[in-house]
């Protein structure tokens, strides 16, 4: 009988305590069917900022390699992001707008990013990069938020 440990319980178990999933290597999750419950139960928001948190560091240092080893495909990517903010910069926006501009980038309170409220480059709509656009979201919102209004 084949065994397999779960993820977050780490307990060993035959593969019928698994729920199948085709494109795993085994084809079965890599929890038990208890503990994809319990994930379940709590809420997918708590267990991701639970998981994000105990991985966060792991996951730095994996973008970091990965940066590093595609340093081209790092520039293009930073390059685009950069040309869709300054194409969608207004040209009548004042010296005045473009300091508050700074400033809410400059104040980040801790585990918070700077969001555009409409999205630079969204599915349906695209925004301004205005200071009335911008907000500031814990990391987690922003990324869970995406490019979606």
């Amino acid at each position: 009988m084949e065994m397999k440990t779960c993820g977050d319980c780490k307990v060993s178990k035959s593969l019928d305590n698994f729920y199948k999933m085709t494109k795993s290597h085994d084809g079965r999750q890599s929890v038990c069917k208890p503990c994809s419950h319990k994930r379940n139960a709590k809420g997918r928001k708590e267990w991701y900022q639970k998981w994000y948190q105990a991985n966060r560091a792991k996951k730095l240092k994996a973008v970091s390699i990965y940066n590093k080893e595609n340093p081209t495909k790092t520039r293009a990517r930073s390059a685009k992001r950069y040309a869709t903010k300054i194409n969608a910069t207004p040209k009548w926006l004042s010296e005045s707008q473009k300091e508050e501009i700074n400033k809410i980038y400059a104040n980040v309170p801790a585990g918070h990013q700077v969001d555009h409220i409409i999205p630079l480059k969204g599915k349906d709509i695209c925004g301004l990069h205005v200071p009335w656009n911008l907000q500031y979201l814990p990391i987690i919102e922003n990324q869970r938020k995406g490019n979606r209004y």
